[in-house]
């Protein structure tokens, strides 16, 4: 056996770059840490509320975690992430109730300022007693309206009348005379007005006649009046000149004449026989004649006043329409009364039901302010509690 001599040299020993494992923390150590591992977050099913709310209370220990990719790290081993759970102290429940106190007083607050509106302005609205009331002065405001078309109307209607007859002097010295001082009896005067304007008008249509009245039954102004229209306008009519007339009356005459001259002849003749009557052997045409000759000096007299009764008719007629129009407007006023009364009566039911509603409110609002203020005094009460707690003991 050939024994083989080495020379041996000198040792070399390997050495890691790294610290020795004894360094490293011991399983022990590491098992009593807190830690959770990282939570696998994926886009499926993801809640970012429900994940705040799970990670908002904790915090990353960085002195078993070392993201900085160093070897030497004394956690290099360690898998996983280390967190800390923050645990709320005292001083920052304290400053987070008083926080929540504040907000409460700050929303009751508000609530009492936007129920302190509601309430000013709703007893603004329903306070009816006196000159100063909601009712009483949109009513005033309706009323003066309604007078100031009324007088207008009634000014307009004196105006047009003043300039045409005796009797609208006397309808406007009463209706000038009779204005009220007093705003109360504005509508009983304007009403008693036009009443008294109605009747003079229905005096006047009876001495005057109608359109529509029977010339049969009635005679009045009216009825005379339409005789005469008529009679003039069939001699002033130009489809019947007066020349046709003239000559048929110049013939006539000469008929006439020839048969007086026969007459005389025949009385002659007959000595003492009795004579016939002449309107017997008178014709309907001669007699028609005789009638309107023996209507002339009337239709003369009535021509010379004809002009101005047609211009009186005419001014009542427009009278009649202005107080016609007056009628419907006071019956629109009427309809707006009525419309404003209905209106007023659905007010005070949805105020009625409001201030139920408000004093429903108001109960409740009074039992939550108890409970809340129960809830405060409980509130009060254990934080007095925990501060004397936290000064006797305050770790």
């Amino acid at each position: 056996m050939l024994d083989l001599d080495s020379e041996h040299g000198p040792e070399v020993f390997e050495t890691s770059s790294i610290e020795s494992i004894e360094d490293l923390p011991s399983n022990e150590v590491i098992s009593n840490l807190k830690t959770e591992d990282l939570i696998q977050i994926t886009a499926e099913g993801f809640d970012a509320a429900a994940t705040r709310n799970r990670l908002q209370k904790y915090a990353i220990l960085d002195e078993n975690t070392d993201f900085s990719g160093s070897i030497n790290a004394k956690t290099l081993g360690n898998s996983g992430i280390t967190v800390v759970q923050w645990a709320e102290t005292k001083a920052q429940k304290l400053a987070r109730l008083k926080k929540e106190i504040e907000g409460l007083e700050a929303e009751n607050d508000a609530e009492q300022a936007e129920l302190d509106t509601y309430l000013s302005s709703l007893q603004s609205m329903i306070q009816s007693a006196g000159t100063e009331g909601y009712y009483y002065q949109r009513i005033k405001q309706s009323l003066s309206e309604i007078d100031e078309v009324v007088e207008n109307q009634i000014e307009n209607q004196i105006g047009e009348i003043s300039d045409a007859n005796e009797p609208a002097q006397e309808l406007k010295k009463l209706s000038t005379t009779s204005k009220p001082t007093s705003e109360s009896l504005d509508r009983k005067s304007e009403f008693s007005a036009i009443c008294a304007l109605e009747a003079r008008l229905a005096r006047i249509e009876a001495a005057i006649g109608t359109p529509n009245t029977d010339p049969t039954v009635e005679h009045n102004f009216r009825t005379h009046l339409n005789e005469i229209s008529r009679r003039v306008a069939v001699l002033s009519s130009p489809e019947t000149s007066l020349e046709p007339v003239s000559q048929a009356v110049a013939h006539l005459n000469k008929e006439l004449e020839l048969l007086v001259a026969n007459r005389r002849k025949v009385e002659l003749h007959l000595g003492d026989r009795p004579q016939a009557t002449t309107q017997a052997n008178s014709t309907p045409f001669e007699a028609r004649i005789d009638r309107i000759f023996s209507k002339l000096p009337d239709i003369e007299t009535s021509s010379r006043i004809l002009p101005a009764l047609m211009t009186r008719l005419r001014t009542l007629h427009e009278v009649n329409s202005s107080l016609a129009t007056s009628v419907g407007v006071t019956e629109s006023i009427d309809k707006t009364l009525g419309l404003l009364l209905r209106e007023l009566e659905d007010w005070l039911k949805n105020l009625e039901s409001i201030n139920g509603a408000l004093d429903a409110s108001e109960a409740r609002f009074a039992a939550n302010a108890k409970v809340v203020d129960e809830k405060i005094r409980a509130m009060e009460n254990r934080m007095r509690k925990l501060i004397q707690n936290y000064k006797t003991d305050p770790e």
